[in-house]
């Protein structure tokens, strides 16, 4: 056989093998924390990254469970203290033309005041705003910026976003929709949302759904 031919057979070989090793997720790091975390990361190995969403590698999914697991890291713009989880900061999808506030973070801290201002205009004003909030953002654009202060017994948070520009917000949802078209179980729909909104650098939307999952999995 020509020295080309093997060459080109080695070169196949070789190829296929990177991309098993690049698509088959590795073992997930502190999976045998608990039974929950287990279930979890066992369901997450048998998927395919690279087929369930555009650009993504076994690394992708490996990069976001550690994220999940070992650190309380947040993403997003902090004007003073950290933006707690659930909370927007930086870039915000603004998914069905709404932004989520989830105060679950802060719960062992009674709040005594929450602020939401668009443009220097007053939105919210609230002693007591509920554990959840949806605020219909569908009006504003990229340009539009949202400031909210939330005082606690404790201390005052801040925290400064905007919503992603039209192209970059349908290319998530692109992959958002791609993903709701696949059978998985509802952590692993969940985990693999959170791994999207990392990849795009959403990280408040990340965050938010670390929250959930956290929740989920007793971490």
């Amino acid at each position: 056989m020509s020295p080309q031919k093997w060459f080109l057979i080695f070169s196949m070989v070789a190829g296929a093998a990177s991309a098993e090793s690049d698509c088959a997720p590795r073992k997930l790091p502190r999976s045998e924390t608990s039974a929950a975390l287990a279930q979890a990361a066992r369901a997450l190995m048998k998927t395919d990254p690279c087929r369930l969403v555009s650009g993504f590698t076994a690394q992708t999914l490996f990069d976001a469970w550690n994220l999940m697991v070992s650190t309380d890291k947040k993403g997003g713009l902090k004007l003073n203290t950290e933006t707690p989880a659930g909370l927007p900061g930086g870039d915000v999808l603004g998914s069905g033309g709404v932004v989520h506030f989830d105060f679950a973070a802060v719960s062992g801290e009674q709040i005594r005041a929450f602020k939401l201002l668009v443009d220097n205009k007053e939105l919210i004003n609230s002693a007591a705003p509920p554990a959840t909030l949806e605020v219909p953002v569908g009006t504003y654009d990229e340009h539009a910026v949202f400031v909210w202060t939330l005082t606690t017994d404790r201390q005052t948070y801040r925290g400064q976003f905007h919503l992603v520009a039209a192209g970059e917000r349908d290319i998530v949802m692109q992959k958002l929709a791609g993903l709701d078209a696949q059978s998985l179980d509802s952590v692993s729909k969940l985990f693999y949302e959170a791994a999207i909104y990392d990849d795009s650098d959403l990280y408040s939307d990340r965050d938010r759904i670390f929250l959930q999952l956290r929740r989920m999995l007793n971490l």
